[in-house]
């Protein structure tokens, strides 16, 4: 009988597969991949939280809102020299009373009537919110034309107190609208509304120069008995 050739040791049994090694990634490859990873999943997340339409809704509220109190903070001493000849040590000590309490009453104020109002209402805060800025407008407005300083600093105590028990209830709907895992992260895309807020000074401070300037041109410089605006 003929046998068969005995089988190479080298050679693969019949049936078997063959054993492709895998090719190996080189570092420099593997150190990118690690490095967009984690990018990749900040922008992933970021598109998550800002496509919340509640989240894109109020983050713009409150960028809008920050204009408005920044350009209030930022301008009020300037107006109170300018109308009721207050000095800057005077008005100094009125802000450091006026701001603090006023704005810390809103804030516990603001945050236990939100939560009053969510018991009742999914949409308590944003309605609390929308009304603090509602009801300051008028107030606002009263300080800046009352004729006299003792009555204006009142009411700008009443507006700071009325207008700032919007902030709680906000940082809290964004807080309710995004997955536990995304909160502290939206939490600080919100706060990021602040920055566009701080625009507002400068802007007020431009249209300052540009009536600076009319009532320059309608002013006498002296000629005709009158004095030349002050800017001051």
């Amino acid at each position: 009988t003929s046998s068969s050739p005995p089988a190479s040791p080298t050679a693969p049994r019949r049936g078997s597969q063959l054993a492709v090694p895998k090719a190996e990634a080189a570092p420099e490859d593997e150190a990118v991949r690690e490095e967009v990873a984690p990018l990749r999943r900040v922008w992933v997340h970021f598109l998550e939280i800002v496509l919340v339409p509640a989240f894109a809704a109020t983050w713009v509220a409150a960028a809008i809102r920050f204009m408005a109190g920044y350009a209030l903070g930022a301008w009020i001493q300037v107006y109170y020299r300018r109308v009721y000849g207050l000095t800057p040590g005077a008005i100094s000590i009125y802000m450091s009373v006026i701001v603090p309490t006023g704005g810390l009453c809103a804030s516990v104020v603001g945050g236990r009537v939100a939560d009053w109002w969510y018991q009742r209402d999914v949409a308590g805060k944003a309605w609390l919110c929308f009304l603090s800025s509602l009801l300051a407008s008028p107030v606002i407005a009263a300080v800046l034309t009352v004729p006299s300083a003792g009555t204006s600093l009142g009411l700008l105590w009443l507006e700071y107190f009325v207008a700032e028990q919007w902030f709680a209830p906000s940082a809290a709907i964004v807080i309710d609208v995004n997955p536990v895992h995304l909160r502290s992260f939206a939490a600080a895309l919100y706060m990021g509304s602040s920055a566009f807020g701080g625009l507002s000074p400068a802007i007020v401070g431009w249209l300052n120069s540009v009536f600076d300037e009319v009532i320059e041109e309608g002013s006498s410089t002296g000629d005709g008995g009158e004095e030349a605006y002050d800017p001051t």
